[in-house]
């Protein structure tokens, strides 16, 4: 049974983890500078959007941002503590699927994004074109 465990745990560490493969496929074919500065950004942006989400979710869940952040960081740091007065808050942003729901429209809206910039700069080239 415990050999299972491991073929479990061992699935998901290396195959079928998508940051950890790509960074092991890009690695070897590049510098341990590059291969630094990318594991570092790897983990920065990695970190900014788990961050983003936890606070769009403390905010439409609780109507609060940095709640009891004095608590946590003392008390110089209780300006950050912010509070929408009246809000009840919804339960689906506390709840697990809230965290889903919200990555899905962050990765809807960046998706946008980047159709809007491709299509603003092949429209942007289209013009160039026609005005040489």
């Amino acid at each position: 049974m415990s050999d299972n465990y491991g073929n479990i745990i061992r699935q998901g560490l290396w195959s079928e983890n998508i940051v950890f493969s790509q960074l092991l496929a890009m690695c070897p074919t590049m510098a341990v500078t590059t291969s630094g500065t990318n594991g570092l950004g790897m983990g920065l942006g990695f970190t900014g959007a788990l961050t983003l989400i936890g606070l769009i979710r403390e905010f439409l869940g609780a109507g609060t941002l940095f709640a009891q952040a004095s608590n946590l960081l003392g008390p110089s740091f209780a300006f950050l503590e912010m509070k929408l007065p009246g809000y009840g808050g919804a339960l689906l942003m506390i709840l697990p699927p809230g965290g889903f729901a919200i990555l899905g429209f962050l990765l809807a809206g960046k998706r946008v994004m980047e159709s809007r910039l491709a299509q603003g700069s092949w429209q942007a080239a289209g013009a160039a074109t026609v005005t040489t």
